[in-house]
């Protein structure tokens, strides 16, 4: 599992290695005094810096065990 914030720290997002959510974290504090268009926004950049971990790593361990051609 990879795990990303959005750049407030307000929103935590899991995704599996094939970049499927599997948890989102909010901080109760803060997400109460969100709008609610900044907290999408802010569940979309967790999402795609998670999914884009995972695509990351998934490459990496490819290249390792197959090799870069």
């Amino acid at each position: 599992m990879l795990t990303a914030r959005d750049d407030h720290g307000v929103v935590e997002v899991s995704v599996d290695s094939t970049g499927a959510v599997v948890e989102v974290a909010l901080d109760a504090s803060v997400v109460s005094r969100m709008d609610p268009s900044t907290l999408a926004h802010a569940v979309l950049r967790a999402t795609r810096a998670a999914q884009e971990a995972a695509r990351r790593l998934v490459g990496q361990r490819r290249a390792y065990h197959l090799g870069t051609e």
